[in-house]
């Protein structure tokens, strides 16, 4: 049928009142005739439209457990969400189209994964997910600053500087930044002094040969 058409169906009796009818209005052994006009066609949402939403409910719920201060049981949600993308997310006429939709709620639960992990101070798993996010928005100014926490924890300092120095131009050097780069310069600062200890050790060999 198409929209605007008309059809007529025809119901035997046994498949409807049968013997008994329904008065007053249909007798008993009544055959019922129904004319149904078709009036609009209604499209479901797709595969990937209800897993998008499923993903969003998923992060809203690891969202108010972040609040709340339930670390794990928000990560849980961050990643359950990620995992009901990869696995229910694909359109099955293209499994190589992503709405804009499902990169949206992708980003936005790498970044939340990126600030919890960053709460737990895995400082490994919150650089993954926070260069996840700036593979696709490289001015996220929150993820970058969580990229400059993470490698400035784990002594990475020379990429700790690049990206700062990336950050600050982007920002417009915004104030958010100012404890992450107290603390690079401070390392950095230990660094030259390790390294001008060591050469001076390495001198004092040579001259005593």
């Amino acid at each position: 049928m198409h929209v605007g058409e008309i059809s007529i169906f025809h119901i035997d009796s046994k498949y409807a009142y049968g013997k008994l009818g329904k008065q007053p209005d249909i007798p008993a052994d009544e055959d019922l005739i129904f004319e149904i006009e078709l009036l609009d066609i209604l499209v479901g949402p797709t595969k990937q439209e209800k897993a998008v939403q499923k993903a969003r409910e998923e992060c809203e719920r690891g969202i108010v457990a972040f609040r709340e201060g339930r670390l794990d049981d928000a990560l849980n949600d961050f990643c359950q969400g990620r995992l009901t993308l990869m696995f229910e997310g694909k359109d099955d006429s293209d499994p190589s189209y992503f709405s804009q939709e499902y990169a949206d709620i992708k980003i936005r639960l790498n970044r939340n994964l990126a600030v919890a992990y960053a709460r737990k101070e895995d400082y490994t798993q919150s650089l993954q997910y926070a260069n996840e996010v700036l593979e696709f928005v490289p001015n996220d100014t929150k993820c970058l600053l969580k990229k400059c926490e993470a490698l400035v924890h784990l002594e990475r300092l020379v990429e700790a500087r690049q990206t700062l120095s990336r950050a600050l131009g982007v920002s417009h050097n915004d104030p958010v930044f100012r404890p992450v780069r107290e603390k690079l310069e401070a390392l950095e600062k230990e660094e030259r002094i390790r390294q001008n200890e060591t050469f001076k050790k390495m001198t004092k060999k040579d001259e005593q040969k």
